[in-house]
């Protein structure tokens, strides 16, 4: 997927998630540098959910708007499905005049064509 922004802005749209997969997030500030990753799981009920660990502003932007984290394996766990991905767009936005970021989307079927690429 490519990055969605208005200049630097990037915009989360649960409707572009189309399976499970991973989420990279680059600063926008100049020469910004990756940052974070995260998995988001996509059901057989097209119910997401964003799987995260070791960051303190997604889980407080998540959290300030209503929704609270459940702990599986020792990481976070947010419900973004039925408007609950607020708190993901303001995390890009920036949080406490901290730069915004910017994300990529790579659905796990091309992560797994990748692997095979590499098999001998």
């Amino acid at each position: 997927m490519d990055i969605k922004q208005d200049s630097l802005k990037a915009t989360f749209n649960a409707e572009d998630i189309t399976e499970s997969g991973l989420i990279n997030f680059k600063h926008t500030n100049q020469g910004g540098e990756f940052g974070h990753t995260v998995y988001i799981q996509k059901t057989k009920n097209d119910e997401l959910f964003l799987f995260s660990i070791n960051s303190p502003d997604l889980e407080v932007a998540m959290i300030r708007n209503g929704n609270p984290p459940e702990y599986s394996g020792g990481m976070a766990v947010f419900p973004l499905s039925n408007g609950k991905s607020k708190g993901l767009q303001d995390f890009l936005d920036g949080l406490r005049g901290n730069p915004g970021w910017q994300f990529a989307y790579t659905p796990a079927s091309t992560l797994n064509a990748n692997v095979k690429k590499l098999a001998p």
